[in-house]
């Protein structure tokens, strides 16, 4: 790498044998430019384990869409129903 160049890390965390809680993680980043080594402060930062959700509990659009249309209909059905007895 040549100097001043950006580097990004980054890390995957297997959870699965973890329990459900919180969980803090603290590392150093160290390197070497030319003949000098070079270390970060402690960074710090947390992740928490949650239960994974069930792929029949994902929150559905579909039945609110449903009633949303229904309702519509019903009110446009009642709409022309009572213009047309005006009318006659």
């Amino acid at each position: 790498m040549d100097p001043d160049d950006v580097f990004s890390a980054s890390f995957d965390i297997d959870s699965s044998s973890l329990d459900l809680q919180e969980y803090a993680i603290a590392f150093k980043v160290s390197f070497k430019q030319d003949s000098e080594y070079f270390e970060t402060p402690v960074v710090s930062s947390s992740f928490e384990v949650t239960a994974q959700q069930q792929a029949g509990q994902e929150p559905s659009l579909l039945i609110p869409f449903g009633i949303l249309i229904v309702i519509i209909i019903i009110v446009l059905f009642l709409y022309f129903r009572r213009k047309t007895k005006r009318s006659t």
